[in-house]
């Protein structure tokens, strides 16, 4: 599991996912957790599974596509 907690104004947060992909840093069977406000949207990229809300923090997860 690989859980990403960067600033919410950081310009490069939408970057994240696609790097931990792209280097292969994360297991076939893991998870890749991205804490964000609600400005970010993943779900268009191809690895989203889910998005969950509490209060004003919003989690984005991630998992290799079979």
């Amino acid at each position: 599991m690989i859980f990403a907690d960067p600033p919410f104004d950081l310009k490069t947060l939408n970057t994240i996912p696609d790097l931990i992909f792209e280097k292969e840093l994360l297991n076939e069977n893991g998870t890749l957790i991205v804490e964000h406000g609600s400005k970010n949207d993943f779900s268009s990229h191809p690895n989203f599974t889910e998005k969950r809300t509490y209060g004003s923090v919003n989690f984005s997860f991630f998992e290799y596509k079979q």
